[in-house]
């Protein structure tokens, strides 16, 4: 089973991209099959540590329809890298057709033991979905107040945005395991104090000139200095992290999830802190239940006996039967029958956004149609509209002004209009970038009763 670890730090310098080549390849020493994916955006630093000119990378495979394996650039015996480069960026354009290619592209990873996503430094939206995105998380810091600080910011996030799984630390340039030790119980305390979450102790790599050697001649310190005590602590990091409990994750689930995540954008309030959403969560059991049915459907992959895929298929059956049924009660308690579903109408100019809105309302529970380019919009019987606007404020008017009589929920980008056009008919303006819940709220707000 594939072992999908993001390593993360909240800021530049702290030796991230080092750390996650030094682990990479001690874990091929180890025996296992390693990707190491470089999703840190246009800095390409996996490339440079390790002398790669790779002639592809992930935007070919993404909007080139290159295949993955074409992508692939050996690095030394059992490691293989992904230059990812501005496609990291760009996974938020893709349209569902190319989604599901690329979901079949990215199981071709499968036959990995450890997938290592080096993100970039930060907590941009494109690190947050990344690591959240990750079954297992590594975030690296070094002894220095700042590095700390930074490294803490980005697990508050990240817990803010979903984290529950406990993430581990390693200390990298620390002059020995006591100092090293010290950081984490540092940062351990802070973090079940304040975030009510675990942390787990990865190790300690000491600085050691033969990082810089490595560097320097552009290979991993592994082959530069076998006998070095960095190599030596990378050897020990990646030992702890194969004895490590896991759960694992197949290569299309980890990158449908990152892709998803990318059209989110974390919404923090004032303080720094994420908003609530205003829908409240499923229930526990019914995420137990998506759980469960997520893992049956993933066993059913590679079976040859077909008696068991019987029992697996009815298992997963039932598991679906109880997660519908638990969607379909009320908040009282009470079950409801099935309605027929709310009609509603995308419209936008723009491809991406247009795609975007249409998955949007069908999570939603709309039945959605989007007329094509050029052609007059069918508003018979539509319940809602659901309009992007990013062009002339001017303008807005006589582009809603075809829209039809129903609510409108106008998604636009964040400042673009001054004021709230009610008189336009617009129920309700969503700013984008956006939530995905916060934009799902506001279609059940105004859609028609029953959803």
């Amino acid at each position: 089973m594939t072992r999908i670890v993001g390593i993360a730090s909240g800021k530049g310098g702290a030796g991230k991209t080092s750390a996650a080549v030094g682990i990479g390849f001690a874990l091929a020493r180890a025996g296992k099959r390693v990707c190491i994916f470089d999703a840190d955006l246009g800095l390409a630093n996996v490339d440079i540590l390790l002398g790669l000119s790779p002639a592809l990378t992930l935007e070919d495979v993404l909007f080139k329809n290159a295949p993955l394996e074409r992508v692939l650039t050996p690095a030394g015996p059992g490691v293989d890298v992904i230059p990812g480069r501005s496609g990291v960026a760009r996974m938020a354009d893709l349209a569902r057709a190319s989604r599901m290619r690329l979901a079949r592209e990215f199981h071709k990873l499968s036959g990995y033991d450890f997938i290592l996503v080096d993100t970039s430094p930060g907590i941009s939206r494109q690190v947050v979905g990344l690591c959240l995105a990750c079954s297992e998380l590594v975030v690296v810091v070094n002894p220095e107040a700042t590095s700390i600080t930074d490294g803490y910011a980005l697990i508050k996030v990240l817990k803010e945005q979903g984290l529950t799984r406990p993430p581990m630390l390693l200390v990298n340039r620390s002059r020995d395991e006591r100092l090293a030790r010290s950081v984490f119980e540092r940062v351990k305390a802070a973090v079940q104090k304040f975030l009510k979450l675990n942390l787990h102790f990865l190790g300690q790599v000491p600085w050691d000139e033969t990082l810089s050697l490595a560097a320097a001649k552009q290979r991993p310190v592994l082959e530069a200095a076998p006998a070095g005590s960095a190599s030596l602590a990378f050897m020990r990091a990646a030992r702890v992290l194969s004895e490590t409990a896991f759960a694992p994750k197949q290569p299309h689930r980890f990158f449908d999830e990152a892709v998803v995540r990318a059209m989110e954008q974390p919404r923090l309030n004032g303080n720094g802190r994420a908003a609530p959403a205003r829908e409240p969560p499923l229930p526990a059991g019914s995420l137990r239940d998506l759980e469960a049915a997520m893992a049956l459907l993933d066993g059913l992959e590679g079976l040859d006996d077909h008696s068991t895929l019987v029992q697996r298929l009815a298992a997963a059956r039932a598991t679906l039967r109880r997660l519908r049924d638990a969607l379909r009660k009320t908040s009282a308690g009470g079950a409801i029958s099935s309605p027929p579903r709310a009609q509603a109408v995308v419209l936008s100019r723009n491809r991406s956004m247009a795609e975007v809105l249409v998955e949007v309302a069908e999570a939603a529970g709309l039945c959605v149609t989007q007329p094509p380019a050029g052609t007059r919009p069918d508003l018979a019987g539509k319940g809602l509209r659901l309009v992007y606007y990013d062009g002339d404020p001017g303008e807005l008017g006589h582009v809603l002004a075809g829209a039809g009589s129903a609510p409108i929920v106008l998604v636009t980008p964040r400042g673009h209009l001054k004021g709230h056009p009610e008189s336009l008919g617009v129920a309700e303006v969503v700013e984008a970038p956006f939530r995905v819940d916060t934009l799902v709220s506001a279609i059940r707000r105004h859609a028609p009763a029953g959803l």
